[in-house]
């Protein structure tokens, strides 16, 4: 668990004392663009890659327990959600039309499918 910790712990660093700060101009300045992004992007794939590792090494430990009668019901409710957030991405934004358009398919439901389908896969079922 502690290689975990350690592992997250580097990833979000790199990410936020680096690319978030005047550090990472600095770094531009003394490299150069294309060396400067050659570098990150393959400490941050080698982060990347710890952090599976440190993942799948972890030990588990179930923290919430598992309704094995819910099991059908919550594949259900990932079909919908996926179904949602799919079609959402398909289809026209008739928000973004002018006026007040009618409704039509999957916006009769609801009309941001998306975060419609993005709920659907949050929710503490």
């Amino acid at each position: 668990m502690f290689q975990l910790i350690l592992a997250a712990s580097f990833f979000l660093g790199l990410h936020f004392g680096v690319a978030g700060t005047r550090l990472r101009l600095s770094l531009i300045d003394k490299f150069g663009m294309k060396t400067y992004h050659a570098i990150f992007g393959a400490v941050s794939l080698l982060g990347l890659f710890w952090l599976f590792h440190a993942y799948r090494t972890a030990d588990y430990i179930e923290t919430w327990g598992q309704l094995a009668w819910f099991k059908p019901i919550a594949a259900v409710i990932m079909l919908f959600a996926f179904l949602f957030v799919v079609i959402g991405l398909f289809s026209r934004n008739v928000e973004a039309s002018k006026g007040n358009a009618p409704a039509f398919g999957i916006q009769r439901i609801t009309r941001h499918p998306i975060l419609f389908g993005g709920a659907l896969l949050a929710s503490p079922y």
